[in-house]
C-alpha cells in the first residue's frame, strides 16, 4: 500500500540570502515587507512545491530574512562558514548570539563546511583567511539555491566574501577568493551555466547615506537582462519543479 506523498518526496525550490550585517533600524520593517511579498509570490506562484531558505544567520540581513522566511513557513536550513565556536567569535554582544542560537533553533537542518585548503582552526580567527570561508559559504549559498536574494545598495565594494561578489557568483560563476575548481566546468556548447536570477531588494548601508528607493525589487539575470517588475519574472525551470511536486502529489 502506497502512502500519500509529503513534502519530503518534493523537491524544493531553495532560496539564498546575501546582504548588509548593519542595517538602518527605520528601514526594517520596508525590508521585511519587500522580503515577505516575495516569499508569498513563490508560494502562490508555485503552490506544490515547499520553499528552504538557505542562510547563515549572520547579523542583519541574513537574519531579518530567516525570521520571515520562518513566519512565511519557509524550512530555513543554516549552513555556518565553520564551526559555531568559532563563528559566534563575530557576534560581539550576548543579544546578538542569543538571537542567533533562538534562530538556530528553529532550523530544519544545520551543518558546517569544511575549511578551504590552506585554513586551520587556528589562522581563521584572523581576517585573511576568515574571509575566505565567508567567500566559501556565500558561494555555496548561491550555487544551491534556485533564487538568490540580496539585500544590498548595488555598490560593489570588492570585498572578500562580501554581498557583491555573491552577487557575482550567481550572475557569473566568477569569486577571486575560492579554488578555480570549485565550482563545476562546463566543456559542452550545450552545457547549462551553473547562475541564475538574483532578486535584489534595495538596502542602505548604515554606514552611508539612506536611499530614496529602499524596499524596491529588481531582478537580475545572467544574461544582464533587468525586469524591474517583480510580477513579470518567471522561470520555466520553477514551474517545471512544481508540475513535477504536483504529480507526486496527485500520485
Amino acid at each position: 500500500m502506497y502512502k500519500k506523498a509529503t513534502t519530503h518526496h518534493k523537491i524544493p525550490l531553495t532560496i539564498g540570502i546575501t546582504g548588509h550585517r548593519y542595517l538602518r533600524e527605520e528601514e526594517q520593517d520596508i525590508l521585511r515587507n519587500a522580503v515577505r511579498k516575495i516569499f508569498q509570490l513563490l508560494h502562490k506562484r508555485y503552490p506544490n512545491s515547499p520553499l528552504q531558505l538557505f542562510s547563515p544567520l549572520a547579523d542583519g540581513a541574513d537574519r531579518l530574512v530567516a525570521e520571515v522566511a520562518l513566519a512565511e513557513n519557509v524550512q530555513l536550513l543554516v549552513p555556518l562558514p565553520m564551526s559555531q565556536e568559532l563563528y559566534e567569535i563575530d557576534f560581539k554582544t550576548a543579544t546578538s548570539k542569543k538571537e542567533f542560537e533562538a534562530l538556530l533553533e528553529q532550523a530544519t537542518e544545520v551543518f558546517e563546511l569544511s575549511l578551504l585548503e590552506g585554513n586551520t582552526p587556528e589562522n581563521i580567527r584572523q581576517y585573511g583567511a576568515r574571509s575566505k570561508q565567508y567567500a566559501l559559504v556565500g558561494a555555496y549559498i548561491a550555487r544551491h539555491s534556485h533564487i538568490l536574494l540580496a539585500l544590498w545598495d548595488g555598490i560593489p565594494l570588492g570585498k572578500s566574501g562580501g554581498t557583491s561578489e555573491v552577487v557575482q557568483f550567481k550572475l557569473t560563476g566568477q569569486m577571486k577568493d575560492l579554488p578555480k575548481d570549485y565550482k563545476p566546468q562546463h566543456n559542452e556548447p550545450l552545457d547549462t551555466a551553473d547562475t541564475g536570477p538574483v532578486f535584489h531588494v534595495m538596502t542602505s548601508r548604515k554606514s552611508g547615506k539612506p536611499l530614496d528607493t529602499v524596499g524596491n525589487i529588481r531582478i537580475l539575470l545572467p544574461n544582464n537582462e533587468q525586469k524591474i517588475d517583480l510580477e513579470e519574472w518567471d522561470s520555466s525551470d520553477l514551474e517545471a519543479i512544481n508540475r513535477f511536486n504536483q504529480d507526486v502529489e496527485a500520485l
